[in-house]
């Protein structure tokens, strides 16, 4: 199976298109499939439909029909970051405090570790402080790709 960290970079879709393609049997095209949207399933892993596409049925070499419900693990933040007290600056204000959201700190968490976060992957807030402050990253339960959460330590940058 593919490696964690490279499919964390890519569009959720990208990354999904990829590891379905590593599970099929050989001789099957990916192109020939539809992968469906991703669920949450009960168990807290992310389900996806993968089924035949109309245009395989005209294909006399594709020997499989129907779906199957394809399963990912997804990556819990605590797990990726591996106890690193991560500490990041952002812009300061004029007074030299914090008012950042976090789609600044997932921003700037993206750029050092070369990772994406969507929208869909974390709650936001809006983060003010008067000088540093410590703030914990929290995915969504919706989230494709990430689960749990994770502290960060902001710094504002003079």
């Amino acid at each position: 199976m593919s490696q964690s960290l490279p499919l964390l970079g890519l569009p959720v879709a990208e990354a999904h298109q990829r590891m379905v393609a590593e599970a099929l049997h050989d001789g099957v095209d990916v192109n020939l499939l539809q992968i469906g949207h991703p669920y949450v399933r009960g168990d807290g892993r992310v389900g996806l439909l993968v089924s035949v596409a109309d245009e395989a049925f005209n294909d006399p070499n594709m020997k499989w029909y129907g779906s199957v419900d394809f399963s990912l693990r997804r990556m819990p933040l605590e797990e990726f970051f591996q106890g690193i007290e991560l500490k990041i600056k952002l812009p300061a204000t004029a007074e030299g405090g914090l008012n950042v959201t976090t789609d600044d700190v997932v921003d700037k968490l993206s750029e050092i570790f070369k990772i994406r976060f969507d929208p869909v992957d974390y709650f936001s807030d809006a983060i003010v402080s008067a000088g540093s402050a410590d703030y914990m990253l929290r995915a969504t339960v919706v989230s494709p790709r990430w689960t749990g959460q994770v502290l960060v330590q902001i710094y504002p940058d003079l």
